[in-house]
């Protein structure tokens, strides 16, 4: 997992050299730009900009993918992303292949990071995450997702 502002998304950009690819995506990217999905290299790369409310539940399942790694950044609002490492979690339901996903029990432990406009977060394949929480109440949230393929 990578928490970082943008303006330091050059500094990761030798480790995974599509970030420079979604660094140019967020830059071009206007306010204007309409939720949906947009494809930046066909099925390597390509991100979804969503609208959305945050939750105040605790119970929510956590998710993790196979195929894709999660980048993600706010473009307005601010939500929680809780976050584990571990191989030990308890499976909710099967793995997706079509949508690439995996919903796990909350772990007993894990940790928690504040996404805000001008941050954005790398969320690797082994990172369980449960992201759209509320940081002290529900709001309405704009988010962009680009998934890079491993």
């Amino acid at each position: 997992m990578i928490y970082d502002l943008l303006s330091n998304i050059k500094l990761y950009s030798k480790d995974c050299r599509q970030l420079s690819r979604c660094a140019a995506f967020v830059k071009e990217l206007g306010r204007s730009a309409k939720d949906g999905k947009y494809s930046i290299d066909g099925d390597n790369i390509y991100a979804s900009i969503s609208s959305y409310m945050t939750k105040m539940d605790v119970a929510l399942p956590f998710e993790a993918h196979k195929k894709y790694i999660d980048f993600q950044c706010l473009l307005r609002g601010s939500e929680r992303i809780d976050v584990s490492q571990g191989k030990l979690f308890r499976t909710k339901n099967r793995y997706s292949t079509e949508k690439d996903i995996l919903f796990v029990y909350p772990p007993a432990r894990y940790s928690s990071i504040l996404l805000m406009p001008g941050q954005f977060t790398l969320l690797y394949p082994h990172d369980l995450h449960r992201p759209g929480q509320g940081i002290k109440s529900s709001e309405e949230v704009r988010k962009l997702v680009i998934k890079i393929r491993v």
